[in-house]
């Protein structure tokens, strides 16, 4: 029984997690994203972890790498408006989490994927 989330509290946790997917160029803070699901930042956090079995801030980064993978396949973006267009503003921390995330750099990544089709979840983790 006390695993079962009320109805409410699930549709805040997806209100949240909607948050976290959106506006990867911008900065988003856990306590924003718990003020906005009408919850405290440790039982937002504890409570998002428990549901969805990630904690927020490494959900926004899957967000944001799974779409910069998807922008290096798609598109002819530079490697450093891609990382601004998913809330990098230094390039080379962006190769290194992308790199950490799929295993390879962004422009190995873009060469060996250019069919322009995107398996996000082929990540390394």
């Amino acid at each position: 029984a006390e695993d079962y989330l009320q109805r409410s509290t699930i549709d805040s946790l997806e209100r949240g997690m909607s948050l976290l997917g959106s506006s990867l160029e911008q900065n988003v803070a856990v306590a924003d994203v718990a003020e906005a699901s009408c919850m405290g930042i440790s039982a937002f956090k504890e409570k998002f972890t428990k549901a969805f079995g990630i904690a927020p801030m490494a959900y926004r980064r899957q967000c944001r790498m799974e779409r910069a993978a998807q922008l290096l396949v798609t598109t002819d973006k530079n490697i450093s408006d891609i990382a601004l267009s998913v809330g990098y503003h230094n390039p080379s921390k962006f190769s290194a989490a992308f790199a950490a995330t799929f295993g390879r750099s962004p422009s190995e990544y873009r060469v060996t994927n250019n069919s322009g089709s995107v398996n996000a979840f082929q990540s390394r983790e």
